[in-house]
């Protein structure tokens, strides 16, 4: 999952937990983005089967999204804590440095990673 993808999914993922769904208008309120980028960013969303759009112009994440988002979290929660390992900044201040580490990570890396953090 990208940087971009994974930003999205946390927004839905915050608006889903308060309101029930995510609706593009408020989507595109919290990123700061236009209706027309956030419509284009939910239809791959959906695509890769992540979302579904429902007919009030809200989403919800299907099963795989709520997975891969969990995975997600996971993997930016592990590069946060490597990062401050190395740099001596705090988890919270590089959480967005982490969800761009992450999102560029192959899969072998993400995988090495995840099982050096359970040994």
């Amino acid at each position: 999952m990208t940087a971009s993808e994974y930003r999205y999914m946390a927004t839905i993922a915050k608006l889903s937990a308060r309101d029930g769904a995510a609706r593009m208008t408020d989507v595109a309120a919290e990123l700061g983005f236009a209706r027309a980028s956030v419509y284009k960013k939910f239809c791959l969303l959906e695509q890769q089967g992540l979302i579904v759009k429902r007919g009030d112009k809200s989403v919800v994440m299907t099963a795989e999204g709520e997975k891969k988002f969990a995975e997600q979290t996971r993997l930016c929660d592990v590069c946060a804590e490597m990062l401050a390992q190395k740099t001596g900044m705090s988890e919270a201040l590089l959480k967005y440095d982490a969800i761009a580490v992450s999102g560029v990570l192959s899969r072998r890396c993400v995988t090495a990673l995840m099982a050096k953090r359970e040994e």
